[in-house]
């Protein structure tokens, strides 16, 4: 499980606005959780989350909100060219990751009623 503090941070670290030894700031930390607080009931809305917008995030989530945080925070900071191309080409990928997680905890139902 990883918080919203430890996403924003791998999102920092991801658009190379933080060193992977560096501790972020909190200007950065709060433009990046309000980043994930605008993205995630985008994501609710798809279906693509299983979890509540305050809770931690599923370990299997992580690489994909970080991704799509990362894509939404691009106009924010200071982002190397190749990075932010990634970021636009993988966000069909990421969120196909993430519907593949939900398929992951989907229980048919199987009992059926019969008239």
């Amino acid at each position: 499980m990883a918080t919203k503090t430890e996403i924003a941070t791998k999102v920092l670290q991801k658009l190379t606005v933080l060193e992977a030894d560096e501790t972020p700031s909190t200007e950065d930390l709060t433009l990046v959780e309000s980043k994930y607080d605008s993205v995630y009931p985008l994501l609710k809305s798809e279906d693509l989350v299983n979890w509540g917008s305050g809770e931690d995030i599923p370990t299997q989530a992580v690489i994909p909100v970080v991704g799509l945080v990362a894509r939404e925070c691009i106009e924010e900071f200071t982002v190397p060219q190749q990075i932010m191309q990634s970021l636009m080409i993988n966000e069909g990928r990421y969120k196909r990751q993430l519907k593949a997680l939900e398929y992951n905890y989907y229980v048919p139902q199987t009992d059926f009623e019969y008239y």
